[in-house]
């Protein structure tokens, strides 16, 4: 018996068996934007999702749809929260996490063609400044 109370045979479901738990599963992933969570409100293993999500391109496609709904709620969130005047580092620290190009101030460019002297160029780190934020959060501190 997995975890889900279901056993192994999630997977041998038709897709019309499995959608009542799939929907119930991306109901709870939309909110909350959790694996774990989500399977255990849907009463299905982990392993099944992503059975489910590698076997049909609808449920893929409808994960990340639910994946991206639970960050614009952290972005909508963090929005609030900034206008408020209030500050939240956990609330960054997963913005950073689920929207990298727009909230991680650290961005790797990398320079393509040889130098003067015929040398290939490495990797250069270059660091981007966001408005407002002096790298004084960046340090972890007995708060």
């Amino acid at each position: 018996m997995s975890e889900s109370g279901h056993g192994d045979n999630c997977t041998n479901w038709t897709l019309a068996q499995a959608r009542p738990t799939m929907d119930r599963f991306l109901a709870r992933y939309r909110n909350s934007g959790n694996i774990r969570a989500s399977c255990k409100a849907a009463d299905v293993s982990r392993s099944t999702i992503y059975y489910w999500r590698d076997k049909y391109v609808t449920f893929a496609r409808q994960m990340k749809d639910a994946k991206e709904d639970a960050v614009d709620a952290l972005d909508l969130e963090a929005w609030r929260r900034a206008t408020d005047g209030a500050s939240d580092r956990l609330l960054m620290f997963l913005l950073k996490a689920h929207k990298p190009e727009v909230y991680n101030p650290v961005q790797n460019v990398r320079h393509e063609g040889t130098g003067k002297d015929g040398a290939i160029p490495i990797i250069t780190e270059v660091i981007v400044q966001i408005p407002g934020d002096d790298g004084a959060d960046d340090a972890m501190d007995d708060e």
